[in-house]
């Protein structure tokens, strides 16, 4: 048996924290739910409450249109982001103070006079520009 490993999110890594949806699909824009026992795929099982009423919605429209699954696994678009994986703007731009502090205080903690970097070659200034990068420019999307 051979089993390949992959990253839900594809090749090019998971989303930037500024841009990505937080809601259930984790910036996926698809959120897996199960729904039902395989036995009964046209009826949905009364024991699942965490079923919000959107959910128990599309999983009904999916088993109305024939696209019921038998495995009881269906694989519903995020309410917040509607399947793009990201949120607005706006959303985006109201993270950008808590992004900020997120990194400050990692680059304050883990920064170039830590133990983390003890013994290590780099100068102090090559060292703060990592640790620079790290903490901000990674989340953008950016590789170091």
């Amino acid at each position: 048996m051979q089993i390949e490993f992959t990253s839900r999110y594809g090749p090019s890594g998971p989303p930037s924290w500024l841009r990505g949806c937080q809601g259930d699909c984790e910036a996926m824009g698809w959120v897996p739910v199960f729904a039902h026992e395989p036995s009964d795929p046209n009826m949905l099982d009364p024991i699942r409450p965490c079923l919000s009423s959107f959910q128990e919605r599309e999983i009904r429209r999916l088993i109305n249109e024939g696209r019921g699954q038998s495995d009881g696994w269906y694989f519903i678009r995020c309410h917040l982001c509607a399947g793009t994986g990201r949120c607005s703007w706006l959303v985006t731009i109201a993270r950008i103070p808590r992004w900020l502090v997120r990194g400050v205080s990692w680059c304050w903690y883990q920064g170039p006079g830590s133990t983390t970097w003890r013994g290590h070659p780099f100068s102090y200034s090559r060292k703060a520009w990592l640790t620079f990068k790290i903490a901000f420019l990674c989340d953008l999307g950016w590789r170091i």
